[in-house]
């Protein structure tokens, strides 16, 4: 409510009407009145609210309910001007319920008073004083005067509060100390009561997140300084020797340095980081106990997919020898162990007071940290992350939080605002519903610290607009590991879902099941073929209203279906003969009048869009058998459909099927197929030359001292080629780790080539520019063939291959 809009009016009425006998007040805080959940001591109330006004960070927020409040408040604060210090304080009046009171000095400039503002003025005897209430519409002031101080506030009931205890102002030990110490040189500091402050930010923050500001100290001072790029809050946190919270088990103990940047996914929502926290153990019963008993670092990790307990252990070979008796079984993932865990409540049993709710099954020890997970996948998505580099210490913008903090800490906690927004492990339900449509990339990262002396903690609080000259371009994050329900077999591949314009994943297993993957990984439907799909699936508009629909032979049929896995009539047409190479489309002008040519052996069949046979393609039968996909080149205004022939004949043929370019040459094919490049008919033969046929039928062989085996894949300017070890684009050369290797595949998006492909032995999956250097972060784990796309539209690439033999891996380049 706009309340304040009306302290002057009250204030004014209070300037003329106060007491002789006011009692003297020594110190302002003694003002404030008892129970609040936050107080804001104001030294500069202009700075104050230009500060918050022109914070790029804090204005994403301003059309929230929560925030027009305090908006608000704020507006109406510019019908006082306050000579020095003044209080503003929040207190729970029934439940849920916060009303305000504002405090400080008289003087003569105090107020500027509109005068045509309607309003009623009462006054309402109390206890021998005056309370003024002044009424503006539906918003109530209640004020008086003690001394030299001016009291308004939104509640008569606190008003009569501070009438009642003028003999006994409020006074609270904690609150004291920090008040004497806060900084005059900032704008502001904030003061907060942490046993009542979750009632204020329930709207804003969960029941668990809430509570647990009670866990960590008492009182908490943070003097704000707040530019238009950063927050930075410095303060002290104070706890009572009679009340258990975590800051009293870190009383005395030094800081430490933490290192699990380098083993926390990039893309985690938060971490609470414990240093030197071996003495954080509950006492152990007997000697199998100690199972923590050297662990110098605990770290609690919320991952979007789960979380994630890691420990650094100074003797970690007995850490392991420790953790043997609860271990049940050993597998690898990815060349690292992963122990499977008889004890769900290791954890909790060791750490009762900061995680008691702990469940873990799997363990494993990576970069010097024994990493927990309540599940497998979660522990497999991390090792993934840590092999591709897709950590927080590759990001720019953590390592940019980092410098505003401090480098050792007791406790430190750092919360990624983009990924936490998606779930609702902290936010209430309303508020992750409201920032989930907030773009947050900008000012990504929020850190809190505690840094424990004697015995109270100095408190860092620090987040910062990303440094846009200095980005994390290249940071590979794992988007989705989907497994399967059998072994995967061919080559995943991108399809355009209609309906999102996004892209899904389409890949079959060894049962022949097709499935079809969500942009996020989902499986969306699976469908029993008859057999093994033979080559890549295509995507046609049969009914040319934007719909498309999958498109594919196996052995024995033509398949066509709809994005929801069903077939669409006609289809699935079958053949007699057995069909020998993957499907062949054409769309000559573009206009969806669709024709697939069916390879049986030497045997050719057109079809159209209805599954009908062409009658007017002539050619039905080569000399031999076709040993590739068919091709349609267009060459200007020219259709060349290309066959080659296991004789070494290249046919080249018109749209009719008749011979269109006679090839003078056979060529000893090597089972590369023919691509249109440099003005050419171009492929490869054993001999390990490029082969180039103009359109005079010429036959060209230029020496490239291609291997055996090798394979190329081309576009009109763009060759490359692997040959044993030796990969080159264009003109560029490099040399590989022996392996096996697969086809390598040349993308063009965004003016940009890449060329891709996977190393079946090291299982390493490599990415390149058309320069031959190697793009950022790469080679990353993978498994099998490559396809890549941008397939949330946001400018970046993806990347799909197989991981395990049953699992599909998608990456994205940032």
């Amino acid at each position: 409510m706009n309340r304040l809009l009306v302290v002057a009016l009250a204030a004014a009425l209070a300037l003329i009407s106060c007491k002789n006998d006011q009692p003297a007040i020594d110190n302002i805080i003694h003002l404030a009145p008892g129970n609040a959940a936050v107080i804001v001591k104001i030294n500069d109330l202009d700075r104050f609210k230009s500060e918050l006004i022109n914070n790029e960070f804090l204005q994403v927020f301003k059309d929230n309910d929560n925030f027009k409040k305090s908006e608000s408040l704020l507006n109406s604060l510019q019908y006082i001007s306050p000579k020095g210090e003044s209080l503003l304080c929040l207190n729970e009046i029934g439940k849920s319920n916060f009303e305000y009171t504002f405090i400080t000095r008289n003087h003569n400039d105090l107020f500027a008073i509109d005068s045509t503002i309607a309003r009623n003025i009462q006054e309402i005897d109390y206890e021998s004083r005056s309370i003024k209430q002044l009424t503006i519409g539906d918003d109530e002031i209640f004020s008086i005067t003690l001394g030299e101080y001016f009291i308004g506030s939104s509640s008569r009931l606190l008003i009569e509060n501070t009438i009642r205890n003028i003999e006994k102002p409020f006074s609270n030990p904690e609150l004291n100390k920090l008040f004497l110490v806060a900084q005059k040189n900032h704008a502001s500091t904030l003061f907060i009561d942490n046993k009542r402050v979750p009632q204020l930010l329930e709207g804003i923050f969960n029941t668990e997140f809430s509570d647990s500001f009670q866990k960590i100290s008492d009182w908490t001072s943070l003097d704000l300084e707040i530019s238009a790029d950063a927050i930075l809050g410095n303060g002290i946190a104070l706890a009572s020797d009679s009340i258990h919270n975590l800051l009293n088990d870190l009383k005395h103990k030094d800081g430490d340095v933490t290192g699990v940047q380098q083993i926390i996914p990039a893309t985690m929502e938060y971490y609470i980081d414990l240093g030197n926290s071996e003495h954080l153990l509950a006492t152990p019963v007997k000697e199998n106990d100690s199972l923590f008993k050297y662990v110098t670092e605990a770290t609690f990790i919320q991952l979007n997919d789960g979380t994630a307990y890691a420990f650094n252990s100074e003797e970690p070979l007995q850490f392991e020898e420790r953790l043997k008796p609860y271990i049940t079984n050993t597998d690898s993932y990815r060349n690292e162990t992963i122990w499977q865990l008889s004890e769900n409540d290791l954890i909790a049993t060791h750490f009762k007071k900061f995680f008691p709710k702990a469940s873990v099954g799997f363990a494993s020890y990576i970069n010097e940290y024994f990493i927990f997970t309540e599940n497998e996948e979660t522990l497999k998505s991390i090792i993934s992350n840590i092999q591709n580099h897709s950590v927080l210490a590759r990001l720019t913008a953590y390592d940019d939080l980092k410098k505003g903090m401090a480098g050792v800490s007791n406790i430190e906690i750092v919360g990624n605002l983009e990924s936490m927004k998606e779930n609702h492990h902290i936010f209430s339900d309303e508020f992750s519903d409201y920032i989930r449509k907030k773009d947050l990339s900008s000012q990504n990262f929020i850190g809190i610290q505690y840094t424990t002396e004697d015995d109270f903690s100095h408190l860092n609080l620090y987040t910062r607009k990303n440094n846009t000259s200095r980005s994390s371009s290249g940071l590979i994050t794992q988007v989705f590991n989907t497994t399967l329900d059998a072994e995967i077999t061919g080559r995943p591949q991108f399809v355009i879902n209609h309906r999102t314009k996004q892209k899904e994943v389409v890949v079959q297993d060894i049962k022949n099941d097709l499935y079809l993957i969500s942009t996020h990984g989902k499986v969306l439907w699976k469908k029993r073929l008859d057999g093994q799909i033979n080559g890549k699936i295509e995507q046609v508009d049969l009914y040319r209203n934007g719909r498309l629909q999958l498109a594919f032979v196996t052995t024995g049929k033509l398949y066509i279906i709809d994005r929801n896995g069903n077939d669409v009539s006609p289809f699935p047409i079958n053949f007699e003969k057995p069909i020998t190479q993957p499907l062949a489309l054409f769309d000559y002008d573009k206009n969806k009048d669709y024709r697939f040519l069916i390879v049986s052996g030497a045997d050719v069949t057109m079809l159209d869009r209805d599954g009908k046979k062409v009658s007017g393609f002539n050619f039905t039968k080569a000399g031999s058998k076709i040993i590739n996909t068919p091709q349609h080149i267009r060459v200007g205004s020219k259709d060349y459909i290309v066959m080659q022939e296991e004789n070494g004949k290249l046919d080249i043929l018109h749209r009719t099927g008749d011979s269109r370019i006679t090839v003078k040459d056979n060529i000893d094919f090597s089972g590369n197929q023919v691509y249109w490049y440099q003005d050419k008919f171009a492929t490869t033969n054993n001999n390990g030359d490029l082969v180039m046929v103009d359109e005079a039928g010429r036959v060209t062989p230029l020496p490239m001292n291609l291997k055996p085996e090798h394979q190329i894949d081309a576009t009109v300017n763009t060759l490359a080629s692997i040959s044993e070890n030796t990969l080159s684009i264009k003109d560029n050369t490099v040399e590989m780790d022996f392996g096996i290797y697969t086809k390598p595949r040349i993308f063009y998006y965004y003016d940009k080539i890449y060329v891709g492909l996977t190393d079946l032995q090291a299982k390493q999956t490599y990415l390149f520019d058309s320069s031959g250097n190697s793009i950022q972060n790469f080679p990353v784990f993978g498994n099998g063939d490559i396809d890549l796309d941008d397939i949330d539209n946001d400018r970046k690439m993806e990347l799909v291959t197989k991981g395990e033999s049953n699992n599909i891996l998608v990456y994205k380049i940032n």
